[in-house]
């Protein structure tokens, strides 16, 4: 298999899992009422938080290749991928908090004396609250990150279109995480998967379109 289809495969499998995270995420936490409505809500709140560690994963990989397609020695690129990269260990602790530990500080509250509920809450509270604020610095470092690749793809003539919803994305991305509240809700976060998703998987069928994996890198 060419590294380009391997690479541009990685990049639409990466999109498709961030955009089912965004689809499935849960769109309300009912953590304090049943406990068997905690274990409903604790399954899909696993399978989306999985989905969005496992996409960001695979798109970091997919992302490496489009680098080296683009051309590593270009600074905007080499630039575009740290700046992701470091961001994307943003949204692996993220869904780790909010998709596995809350869900187990909600399941302990159940059998907790008052005072431990008490705390448990905070815990919960805390937790909710960096996750957040690291989802909203994935939103703004990825939206940089985006920018800078399309305007790598825009310098060497890799698609019309690319560079153009690249830049759309990457603003829109920009425009909601910093003029939001630091908590993120559902509707933002599908918003912003879905644009990103659509740039990443555009740029997989751009890779898997070229002639050679040298193509564009100078």
């Amino acid at each position: 298999m060419r590294q380009n289809t391997f690479y541009g495969s990685a990049l639409i499998g990466g999109s498709l899992l961030l955009l089912a995270m965004g689809l499935t995420h849960p769109t309300g936490a009912r953590l304090f009422t049943t406990r068997e409505a905690l274990a409903d809500f604790t399954f899909i709140d696993h399978v989306a938080h999985g989905l969005a560690i496992a996409g960001v994963c695979l798109a970091v990989v997919g992302l490496a290749g489009f680098s080296r397609f683009l051309g590593t020695t270009r600074p905007t690129v080499t630039a575009a991928f740290v700046t992701f990269a470091m961001t994307a260990s943003a949204l692996i602790v993220a869904p780790a908090l909010d998709g596995f530990v809350v869900p187990q500080l909600a399941n302990r509250w159940f059998d907790a004396d008052a005072p431990t509920q008490a705390t448990l809450r905070q815990l919960i509270i805390f937790c909710v609250s960096i996750a957040g604020v690291l989802t909203r610095l994935y939103m703004t470092l990825g939206a940089m990150a985006i920018l800078l690749w399309s305007f790598a793809a825009w310098r060497v003539r890799l698609s019309r279109v690319l560079p153009w919803l690249g830049a759309f994305v990457a603003v829109a991305g920009l425009a909601a995480s910093l003029g939001g509240p630091p908590m993120v809700s559902v509707h933002e976060l599908l918003a912003v998967a879905l644009g990103q998703a659509l740039w990443m998987a555009w740029a997989g069928v751009a890779m898997l379109r070229a002639d050679a994996p040298s193509t564009g890198a100078s």
